[in-house]
């Protein structure tokens, strides 16, 4: 027997982006960095219009996971409960990989800092990334 699209217990309807804002500002602590940034580059990635739709519908599947409060771990367990989300979060960012610009990155480590009281951190040209050491390219729109 095979599987619908619609048997899926995640419904994209789950995800908008004033959802998906709500959780970062509700549990971006309890998250973790990691997960933020992660989370914050599906987010951006999903902006982009250049990015396919079979891309963004995988990305809307992650983040809707994010934001449901029903899944695998409870997200309100210290230490283990965003376990299951980072996992999903991660599966897509292989999947849609290709389409993350570094501009898109440097954007979602910014924001990740902003989140969790950090200096901005320094342009990915310092952590061995593709950038230009420049700090100019700054996005104040939060997420």
């Amino acid at each position: 027997m095979n599987a619908s699209a619609d048997s899926s217990p995640i419904s994209p309807d789950a995800y908008s982006p004033e959802a998906f804002k709500a959780k970062l500002v509700g549990f971006a602590r309890l998250a973790g960095r990691q997960v933020v940034e992660k989370a914050l580059i599906l987010y951006h990635t999903l902006q982009r219009p250049e990015t396919p739709k079979a891309a963004k519908a995988t990305i809307v599947g992650a983040l809707a996971y994010f934001i449901l409060p029903i899944d695998a771990i409870a997200d309100f367990l210290p230490g283990i409960g965003f376990t299951d989300d980072l996992g999903v979060i991660a599966a897509a960012l292989v999947t849609i990989s290709g389409y993350v610009t570094d501009d898109i990155r440097e954007t979602a480590a910014r924001q990740a800092a902003a989140f969790f009281g950090e200096a901005p951190p320094p342009s990915l040209a310092r952590r061995g990334g593709r950038f230009a050491e420049t700090d100019d390219a700054t996005d104040d729109d939060g997420a």
